[in-house]
């Protein structure tokens, strides 16, 4: 199972690929949550930086590294009930248009108490 999926992402990795935003202002990330939650990512970025509500557990600042292919990876800290958390992970991001790209992303989150959590989410990225 997991060999199809890898395939499947170097085969989609190759015939899509999604530069690195070129936005005049920034960009606003919205995609459901934990459970399907219509609040679970509402981020404002700017470059690599993206400030907001992560995966609906806490506010927090993630940094996203995007590459030439589809593919992403995503590193940040975030305050929780249980104070202050790290979250890291990875997804998929494809071009739509110049000011719209669909997004869906899985992380893990790590709190004090070294309680792991992951999430899933798909949504999509307005470009300012």
């Amino acid at each position: 199972m997991r060999i199809i999926f890898f395939v499947g992402i170097l085969i989609s990795s190759s015939v899509l690929y999604a530069e690195p935003l070129q936005s005049r202002i920034g960009h606003l990330y919205w995609g459901v949550g934990p459970n399907l939650s219509p609040l679970g990512n509402i981020r404002l970025g700017f470059g690599s930086l993206e400030l907001g509500l992560i995966q609906g557990t806490g506010a927090g600042l993630m940094w996203v590294q995007r590459t030439a292919s589809p593919i992403f990876f995503q590193l940040g800290v975030l305050s929780t009930s249980g104070g202050v958390g790290l979250i890291g992970g990875g997804g998929l991001e494809w071009n739509n248009s110049s000011y719209f790209r669909w997004r869906t992303d899985i992380t893990v989150l790590t709190d004090q108490a070294y309680q792991t959590q992951s999430f899933v989410s798909f949504g999509g990225v307005f470009i300012l």
